[in-house]
């Protein structure tokens, strides 16, 4: 496609492509031409006239959205579905072999921690001070 580009581009290598052509089929292939670039045109046309409507419409919600004291993320988010944080973890263990293992304290502790409690350590050997709000 870019060997074409390039020789349907150039005058002379259009020339030296075209040189055994008859006429009407030079013609022939101008008009064919001249309907594609119409036809281009038209729709580079349609699509700016699209794009400008579609241009407009965002702006005009945008302006909207602003009137009533919302967002774009108001749209795309439920306000009526609960804010979902994540929990600092509450307790910390690092293993033998130097893997860190983190924990909320919510739930049923991780392997890593049933293991370290099994051999008869305490939560609060692992508890996070920083973590801790009073």
């Amino acid at each position: 496609m870019e060997n074409f580009l390039k020789l349907a581009t150039n005058r002379n290598s259009l020339k030296s492509l075209t040189k055994n052509f008859y006429v009407d089929e030079l013609e022939k292939l101008s008009l064919n031409v001249n309907i594609i670039i119409k036809q281009r045109r038209e729709q580079e046309l349609k699509r700016k006239e699209k794009n400008k409507e579609k241009t407009k419409k965002i702006e005009n919600i945008k302006l909207l959205l602003a009137e009533h004291g919302l967002s774009i993320n108001d749209l795309v988010t439920d306000p009526l579905q609960p804010i979902k944080t994540k929990l600092p973890p509450k307790y910390r263990l690092v293993d033998l072999d130097g893997t860190t293992h983190e924990w909320t304290g919510r739930g049923l502790p991780p392997k890593a921690f049933k293991q370290h409690f099994d051999r008869g350590h305490t939560k609060e050997s692992c508890l996070i001070i920083e973590n801790i709000s009073l």
